[in-house]
């Protein structure tokens, strides 16, 4: 049920008997290197929408925003890593359509990928908007070679994680986690977030016989997911409302202090999306550069509602949710 990449990584230093210690400063050094990265590519990216000095104020409030100074930023999380891929990114698909860029985008992607796979939402949303976008324009038939060559580098960057699960289950898997992660988040006993005391889970496990494998595990609690939401379609909708309200009540990530108050700094920007969201929808303003910042929100949602609410998954979303809320004042100014 681990994510097979670092599983690897730690197999080489431990085969190469080098000492662990030099992995944890290549993560720091690595984190802090693309994270510094960021705060420049989430500038630029704002001078798109923004004129100098929101942009100033933007790209502070990414700086400061309680997720990415206090509640995840500062933690030992590959999420830290795929937010700033993300945002680098971000500005890097709006970028003149350079089809340069995508030599950095793509093999920013796989590594996301690699780190976290359920970042696939977000890179799947980029990737299509900027394809028919730019299909659209110029009605050429390159538009569709960045998303061509992701799905391939993708594929083969993922080919020993699917190898070693055939060997091991006898089917090319990524992991064993969805069906277990998809049953927490649909299930009679769910409540829409994630099951940090493993209650719910242990109430089928015991019923689950100990000589099946992760695979066949999983397997099980999927198909009675299915098999409650089948019967009970109408609870199924309530659930996934009330997941949508958990998504934007104005917490944080459940590791450090306070994490349950009320935040005013979330509650102010999660508010600014939401308007700004329903902005667009109103005055059909469907361009290309809302549609970019608006995939890290709606892949994050996304997978939050396929499965459960996560704060490490909205995570991805939040300095777009400050972009758009400063977009928003900015236009009513």
């Amino acid at each position: 049920q681990q994510h097979s990449f670092q599983v690897f990584v730690y197999k080489f230093f431990i085969e190469k008997q080098i000492n662990f210690d030099y992995f944890i400063f290549i993560f720091i050094f690595l984190n802090i290197f693309l994270f510094f990265l960021s705060i420049i590519f989430f500038y630029k990216l704002s001078l798109i929408f923004l004129n100098n000095s929101l942009s100033r104020i933007s790209t502070l409030a990414y700086c400061v925003y309680p997720s990415i100074l206090f509640y995840i930023g500062p933690l030992f999380l590959y999420e830290n890593i795929a937010l700033s891929l993300i945002v680098i990114s971000s500005y890097l698909f709006l970028k003149n359509n350079n089809y340069l860029n995508f030599l950095a985008i793509i093999p920013f992607a796989t590594l996301s990928l690699l780190l976290r796979f359920q970042t696939i939402f977000v890179w799947i949303l980029f990737f299509t908007f900027f394809t028919f976008s730019n299909f659209y324009n110029y009605k050429k038939i390159k538009s569709f070679i960045p998303i061509i060559l992701f799905i391939f580098i993708a594929f083969m960057a993922h080919k020993p994680i699917l190898e070693k699960n055939y060997i091991l289950f006898g089917k090319n898997i990524l992991t064993t986690a969805p069906g277990i992660n998809f049953y927490i988040g649909a299930n009679k006993f769910a409540r829409g977030s994630w099951d940090g005391t493993g209650q719910v889970v242990g109430k089928l496990k015991s019923k689950i016989s100990s000589n099946l494998n992760d695979l066949e595990i999983g397997q099980i609690y999927y198909r009675a997911s299915l098999d409650w939401i089948k019967s009970n379609p109408s609870n199924y909708l309530i659930l996934q409302i009330r997941k949508l309200a958990i998504y934007f009540l104005p917490q944080n990530y459940s590791v450090l202090p306070y994490n349950r108050i009320y935040n005013p700094i979330n509650l102010l920007f999660h508010f600014g999306f939401v308007l700004f969201f329903l902005k667009i929808i109103a005055n059909k303003d469907f361009k290309n550069e809302n549609f970019i910042i608006l995939s890290p929100i709606l892949g994050s949602l996304i997978i939050s509602l396929l499965f459960f609410i996560g704060y490490r998954w909205r995570y991805y979303a939040e300095p777009f949710m400050i972009l758009t809320t400063i977009i928003l004042f900015s236009k009513f100014k």
